[in-house]
């Protein structure tokens, strides 16, 4: 039987104060309320490269 592909990924920080910093963030405001994975995912949807990469996959299905 075939295992199927985890969609997952890690996220990895440093001991940098920016890390630490966003970390931070991220345990204190986004953890409990949003979740960590649906917030990382809205930004990305929000972002330009994403949005031009996604219009760039939709113009060669045309």
């Amino acid at each position: 039987m075939n295992r199927k592909q985890s969609l997952k990924l890690q996220l990895s920080f440093k001991e940098s104060v920016r890390d630490i910093e966003i970390y931070t963030f991220l345990m204190d405001e986004i953890k409990d309320t949003l979740g960590i994975s649906a917030y990382l995912k809205m930004l990305v949807s929000k972002d330009e490269k994403f949005i031009n990469y996604k219009n760039s996959a939709k113009n060669e299905e045309d």
